[in-house]
């Protein structure tokens, strides 16, 4: 099923560049197209599902199955994200014309994926097929990148839209640099407001996490991208290292929460 869904996400192309021009009737057209591409693919009963739509299920080791296959199969689809599913079919639905679109990268390293596509910028070209595009991408980041090379590295179609914070995020939810209350706040439950947390340290992650789940921030974030860093076998000698902290079980019970929250949950990269 998730090949299957895998094959129709790459071929499909929704033609338009941003949904929210388009009037009532070919919206509505549109987002009957787009809702094909989930249920042929799947049983719908077999997906997790928030008040967003639904998103695939927690399953260990919360990343691309093939991971699990072969020391080679696990170098090919330790940042493959084709694993993750979207409705986008309720996206659409959803967005209205007055909606904002908001993309949140907390840990925008442009370097660490060497050779391989940064798979944020994977994600932002995987919402656009579906006619979603964002009219603002923030980007944080703590290691101190030259703005020509960081100039050079966005995608020419996200320059009009780009923020960039070459500045360490923080967890004090008073601080300036605390992202949820400098930029979250800015925005509504009428909004599009999609977040990738990935900054290894756990330290300031889990709280900033946390606070998602508390208040009205929840209400405002529709998806998150997170790598929770736990102690699970292999990804802390490949990857992770001493930034893990916790289970697998944690990181389950963590998502689940997250989810029933209302906020669409995945586990990222």
């Amino acid at each position: 099923m998730l090949e299957k869904y895998s094959i129709a996400v790459r071929n499909y192309g929704v033609g338009v560049l941003d949904i929210r021009e388009l009037d009532k009737k070919k919206l509505q057209n549109v987002c009957m197209s787009i809702d094909a591409v989930l249920k042929d693919a799947f049983n719908l009963e077999s997906l997790s599902s928030t008040i967003g739509g639904y998103l695939e299920p927690l399953l260990p080791p919360l990343r691309h199955p093939r991971i699990c296959k072969s020391r080679r199969s696990r170098k090919s689809f330790l940042l493959n994200i084709e694993y993750l599913v979207h409705d986008f079919g309720a996206i659409c639905r959803n967005l209205e014309k007055t909606s904002r679109t908001v993309f949140l990268d907390l840990g925008a390293s442009l370097e660490f994926h060497g050779g391989t596509e940064n798979p944020a910028f994977s994600l932002i070209d995987l919402y656009s097929k579906f006619g979603i595009k964002f009219d603002h991408y923030y980007a944080y980041e703590y290691t101190l990148i030259p703005p020509n090379r960081m100039y050079e590295s966005v995608p020419q179609e996200l320059l009009p839209s780009y923020h960039w914070y070459n500045v360490p995020v923080e967890e004090l939810e008073t601080s300036k640099r605390n992202p949820w209350k400098s930029i979250l706040s800015a925005y509504n439950e009428n909004d599009l407001v999609i977040v990738k947390l990935d900054i290894d340290s756990p330290e300031i992650e889990l709280p900033l996490v946390h606070q998602l789940m508390q208040g009205n921030y929840s209400r405002v974030v529709d998806h998150l991208y997170f790598e929770h860093h736990v102690k699970m076998g292999r990804m802390m000698y490949n990857s992770w290292g001493k930034n893990s902290q916790g289970t697998l079980q944690d990181s389950l019970e963590l998502f689940t929460r997250l989810r029933e929250k209302g906020i669409s949950a995945h586990s990222w990269v």
